[in-house]
Order: C-alpha cells, then sequence, then structure tokens
C-alpha cells in the first residue's frame, strides 16, 4: 500500500468514496477520534456535507475547503489552507492507486476498531474529568457501565433483515431447550434474545424451578449463568450438584472433597457433553442489569466462556433507580433484562412474585403478578406456580407464550431433598377452568 497516506488520511479517504461505510461509522467518526487539527476540521466537513446530501465526491469537498479558505479569516483559514493539504494527498490517492479489495477490508476492520477505541477512551476521561462525580462512586461506576454498555452496539453489523431476501435469519437462532412440555408448544425452546419468567408466591418453588432451567439447558450442551441474588452461591451450586448427581442436598453439603471429586468424574463421565455452568451470587438490592453484563464480558474475556442462557433469580431484588416508583423501576428492569437477551442472544429466564392475594390461589394468572403489570408486556414466555396443598404436588399454568398455542396447565412435583422439578401431565385449561376449586384439590387427592 502507497505509505504516502497515513491510516487517518485512509480512513478520510473511505468515509468520502464509500457510503455504506460511511453509514456504518458515522455515530463514531467524529473530530474527537482524531489528533491534528487540520485532520478534525476536515472530519467535520465531511459529516457537514453528508447531513446535506445523500452522496458526496472529493470534488465537493474540494469546493467547501477552497471556499472556506478564502471566506474566513484567522484560525479558521488557517485550518481551511491546512485541510487542504490533506485533501491534495488524498485526491493525488484517488487518481494513482487502486485498493484491492483484502486491502479495503483490512483497512475498513482496522478503521472500525480505532473509531470504537476512540470512541470508548473519549466517554470515559468525559467521565473520569467529570466534577460533579468525583466524590460519587456509585454514579460514577453507573455511569461507566452504561458507556461500556453502550459501546457494545455501536458497530453492531446487523441491520435487520430483508424481507424476501435474507431467508437465513426467519428462523429462531440460539434455541435452548427446557422441559418437554415446555419445548412442544415453544418450537423447540426459549431463543436467543427472547425473556422468559416464572411467577409465584414466596416458597412456591420458583428458584428451584430456576435452577431445573439450567440443568436441562447444561444436559444439551449449553452454557448457564445463573445469578442469585437471594441464595448463596453454595445453595445454589449444592441445587445443580444434587440434580446431577442424584444424591440429596443435605448428603452433598456433608460430603467429603474426596467423595464430591469423585461424584464429579463420575457426572462428567455420565454426561461427556454436559454445558459449562457459571453460579455467581450478588447482594440483594445491590446488584444491576450492568453489573451482570460486567461480569458476563470478564467471563468471555478471561475464561473464554460465553453464555447460551442467562438466569436471574430474580427480577425485584435487582437495584433500581431510587428516583423512580418501584413499578415503575421494575419495568426499566424489565426491558433491561430483554436487552440482555438481544445483547448476548441467547435466552433470559427470571422469576417473579404474585401479589399476596394470590398466594392461596389454586392456579394464578397474569393478573396475579406484583407491582407492575408490564413485566407481562415484555416477557414471550410466562408460567405461574401455585400449591393447593401443603405438599409437593404444583399446578403449573403457561399464561403467556408469544411463540405458541398457551393457557395449558400442568400438574408438577417439586421434590425439595434433591431441588427436582417434574412435570408430570398436562390438562386443557378451559377444562380446569369449569371445575371449582375443591374438584381441583381433588385431583391432587386422587393422584
Amino acid at each position: 500500500m502507497n505509505n504516502d497516506l497515513s491510516f487517518k488520511e485512509k480512513l478520510m479517504y473511505l468515509a468520502i468514496k464509500d457510503k455504506l461505510f460511511y453509514l456504518h461509522i458515522k455515530d463514531i467518526f467524529i473530530s474527537d477520534a482524531f489528533e491534528l487539527e487540520q485532520e478534525k476540521y476536515l472530519v467535520k466537513k465531511i459529516n457537514e456535507l453528508y447531513k446535506q446530501y445523500s452522496n458526496i465526491t472529493l470534488k465537493m469537498i474540494e469546493d467547501k475547503l477552497n471556499i472556506e479558505s478564502q471566506v474566513l479569516s484567522g484560525p479558521s483559514k488557517m485550518l481551511a489552507k491546512m485541510s487542504i493539504d490533506i485533501f491534495n494527498k488524498i485526491s493525488f490517492y484517488d487518481q494513482n492507486y487502486i485498493f484491492t479489495p483484502d486491502e479495503i477490508e483490512f483497512l475498513k476492520n482496522e478503521s472500525m476498531l480505532y473509531l470504537r477505541k476512540q470512541y470508548l477512551k473519549n466517554k470515559l476521561k468525559h467521565i473520569v474529568d467529570n466534577k460533579e462525580i468525583d466524590n460519587d462512586y456509585d454514579k460514577s461506576e453507573k455511569s461507566i457501565l452504561e458507556v461500556l454498555a453502550k459501546n457494545r452496539y455501536v458497530l453492531d453489523d446487523n441491520i435487520g433483515t430483508l424481507f424476501g431476501k435474507d431467508i437465513r435469519v426467519t428462523k429462531r437462532e440460539n434455541i435452548v431447550p427446557c422441559f418437554d412440555e415446555f419445548n412442544e408448544i415453544t418450537d423447540g425452546g426459549i431463543a436467543g434474545g427472547e425473556l422468559a419468567f416464572v411467577m409465584g408466591g414466596p416458597s412456591i418453588g420458583k428458584s428451584h424451578f430456576l435452577v431445573n432451567v439450567g440443568v436441562k439447558a447444561a444436559l444439551n450442551g449449553k452454557n448457564v449463568f445463573h445469578y442469585t441474588l437471594e441464595l448463596s452461591e453454595t445453595s445454589i451450586v449444592a441445587r445443580y450438584d444434587a440434580i446431577l448427581m442424584e444424591r440429596k442436598i443435605n448428603e452433598i453439603t456433608n460430603m467429603s472433597i474426596e467423595e464430591k471429586e469423585k461424584l464429579y468424574e463420575h457426572m462428567r463421565n455420565k454426561y461427556p457433553n454436559l454445558g459449562q455452568i457459571v453460579v455467581k451470587s450478588f447482594g440483594t438490592g445491590i446488584a444491576t442489569v450492568l453489573d451482570i453484563r460486567a461480569h458476563i464480558d470478564k467471563c468471555i474475556n478471561i475464561l473464554g466462556i460465553k453464555p447460551d442462557i442467562i438466569i436471574v433469580d430474580y427480577d425485584e431484588l435487582l437495584q433500581t433507580d431510587n428516583t423512580d416508583q418501584f413499578r415503575f423501576a421494575l419495568r426499566k428492569i424489565y426491558i433491561s433484562l430483554r436487552q440482555l437477551a438481544c445483547g448476548y442472544g441467547c435466552p433470559v429466564w427470571t422469576a417473579s412474585q404474585v401479589n399476596r392475594s394470590a398466594i392461596r390461589k389454586q392456579v394464578t394468572d397474569m393478573e396475579d403478578l406484583a407491582e407492575d403489570f408490564s413485566k407481562i408486556k415484555t416477557a414471550d414466555f410466562a408460567i405461574s406456580l401455585a400449591r393447593p396443598e401443603e405438599n409437593s404436588r404444583v399446578i403449573i399454568k403457561n399464561v403467556k407464550n408469544r411463540i405458541g398455542p398457551d393457557k395449558y396447565v400442568w400438574q408438577g412435583e417439586i421434590d425439595t431433598s434433591m431441588s427436582k422439578f417434574t412435570i408430570l401431565d398436562r390438562m386443557n385449561m378451559n377444562k380446569i377452568d369449569k371445575k371449582t376449586l375443591q374438584e381441583i384439590s381433588e385431583i391432587f387427592k386422587e393422584n
């Protein structure tokens, strides 16, 4: 390649000559990404012309710089003249050199990487230099995490689906299987970018259920990232161990390291394709969705493990914005969880409480959700858990399903000693609705 033109000058050349490339980088193709004042000036002129016209040419840039070098005065006049020097080099390059396709691809990739780093560096520098948050660590941390999260989308190559052209993406991707009964009505499971949740009262079995969701995914070779905001990491890991090792939880917690290692070896032999399971505990009301993002990125960069499914137990224990009413803050949390699913291209499962009046109901439904009904609007798939009697039996209802049919009800069973959640059989909800609550209880007694 011709060494007479610097990397940054080639970047500007591509921005002028290739509109699609410019549209891809325009949010970060800003003067702050360049060091020399004449470079900053020329970048501003390129952006100004693109705002005025759908396409620009080298001739248009030349005319604009020549006019400004004549009509302006002082430092601006000097910058316009210095920018003409850069432009003349670019113009000469255009007339005497032809990029090969490999050179263009390389230059575009390097340009995007450079601009992205500059964008991130400038944003972080602005936060560090901001005196208003100098003494507020939490506010500084939140601002930095927000910039890091936003930076993930600055150069997203996916511009959507062109109807009738890109047939490949019309199919749901990164589907993670769950219980067979749910797979049947969701075309195989919950897919990347989709949000699912389980609702129920306290001590109903939501956390046990989510661990079982994680186990089902791991048995299908999927990497599971399980975030617990209420129970300890030890408790959640013991539940995964109990199900996979087919032992009671108290048995596992009392095992020696040697005994547990033997069981792990047996488990690895039995499930050679078992996915990775990462369990992380955050304090109640301390973590935000941005903290979860930061932890995921750390695992990707340090461990080389990317999540295939994310489990958050549970939504209302995430930190909320104190300036909002709780129900509005919850709405933001659910939108953030949806963005989390889209950002990593994997499904997110979480849990939610029902209101007090629904705790003793035989079957809970979407109107029983605590605090904010918009949760159900955000979700793609939702189920409710209810326990009609003080025993291990539960009633599971599919209260929402954007992917397939809904309103089905199953009978299930929880063995809390092993954290084992089993779905027994399914009935049509229309039939169950016609029965009295007493009849539903009788169904359980008969079984």
